[in-house]
């Protein structure tokens, strides 16, 4: 048992584990991107819903108004 403990802990300390460059904390650059896009995506959804949504309306007075005459 101590060796196995101590084959694990002689792994992991002479791997890259304990290395500066991997002990950032941030978010990595490919995830700010997709998060970048899911926003940017977000918005063209939400501006498209608010063109059509006035569209519809637009189109449904117009309706209402030619029943009228």
């Amino acid at each position: 048992m101590r060796n196995a403990v101590h084959n694990i802990l002689y792994t992991v300390v002479n791997s890259r584990a304990y290395d500066a460059n991997n002990m950032q904390t941030g978010l990595m650059s490919w995830q700010i991107a997709a998060i970048v896009i899911d926003v940017i995506l977000a918005a063209v959804v939400v501006a498209l819903e608010v063109v059509l949504i006035k569209r519809f309306r637009k189109r449904a007075v117009e309706l209402k108004a030619a029943r009228l005459e």
